[in-house]
């Protein structure tokens, strides 16, 4: 694969001092980054069964253009979606997925009937056990496999290839109980200049780091695993271990969507390096 893939790229060798001095650098802009709240969540109709409305906050579409700027100019693999895309790429995913939403009239929010169950950060982050959160992964990374599947959603200028765009463990929503899982906000898409082998191999590799981030570093390889399982795409693990190279460092971007240390990153590429065997 190309240098300049989007993936994060390291090898087996042990990282230099200038890389891990990038590390911190870029990983404390990606937590400013982060800190930028675009959207506001709230009951849809202050009833209590289950609508949630998401919304535009007045000043997110003024800072869209600089926003996107900064991320091409880092080369990240995604770009935030304008309020009038962003509403009509959520509309084409409801249609695909079967869900119920609404588009409000003045055309800055949502409504939409909120998954069962609770995102994926919130179980890794709870009581609950360890083969509880392994089970929840691999649940999440079962539905991203679907919607890797799903037809035609995605804007004109994007082929007919679906990704997510940001694949996060805070954008899926797993009911253990019921086994099932659903990927939410499409606010955020691919470039459409990726190709779409790259697109899901970012998304594989934002839900794998994400997750991982979440449980304690011995655990990184039974992580991996579960992901890997959920996902059920071994070449797909071995194309996402095939781009780790020696000079690379995440993006800012990818550093926001798992902000892991210089130390768990390498925990977590090593075991993607290792089931790739």
């Amino acid at each position: 694969m190309p240098a300049e893939s989007t993936t994060p790229t390291v090898s087996a060798e042990s990282p230099g001092v200038w890389w891990r001095l990038r590390y911190v650098y870029r990983r404390r802009l990606g937590a400013l980054l982060k800190a930028v709240r675009l959207h506001r969540w709230s009951c849809g109709d202050g009833s209590s069964d289950g609508w949630q409305r998401k919304s535009r906050r007045p000043l997110s579409e003024w800072l869209l253009p600089i926003g996107n700027l900064y991320l091409a100019v880092q080369r990240a693999p995604s770009r935030v979606l304008s309020a009038r895309d962003w509403l009509r790429r959520e509309q084409l995913v409801a249609e695909a997925l079967s869900r119920e939403v609404g588009i409000d009239p003045d055309r800055r929010a949502l409504t939409m009937r909120w998954e069962s169950g609770s995102s994926l950060r919130q179980i890794l982050a709870s009581g609950a056990s360890i083969e509880e959160k392994l089970a929840a992964s691999q649940l999440a990374a079962a539905a991203l496999r679907r919607l890797h599947a799903l037809p035609v959603v995605d804007l004109p200028f994007c082929d007919s290839q679906f990704s997510h765009g940001d694949a996060t463990c805070d954008n899926v929503i797993v009911d253990l109980a019921a086994e099932t899982a659903g990927w939410i906000d499409f606010d955020t898409q691919h470039r459409a200049d990726l190709s779409h082998d790259d697109r899901r191999a970012d998304d594989l590799c934002v839900l794998l780091f994400s997750t991982a981030g979440c449980l304690p570093e011995h655990h990184a390889a039974e992580c991996v695993a579960a992901v890997a399982a959920g996902y059920d795409a071994p070449a797909s693990i071995c194309g996402l271990a095939r781009t780790l190279h020696a000079d690379r460092c995440p993006t800012v971007f990818q550093l926001a969507q798992a902000p892991l240390s210089a130390r768990r990153f390498e925990k977590v590429k090593n075991a993607i390096r290792d089931m790739s065997r």
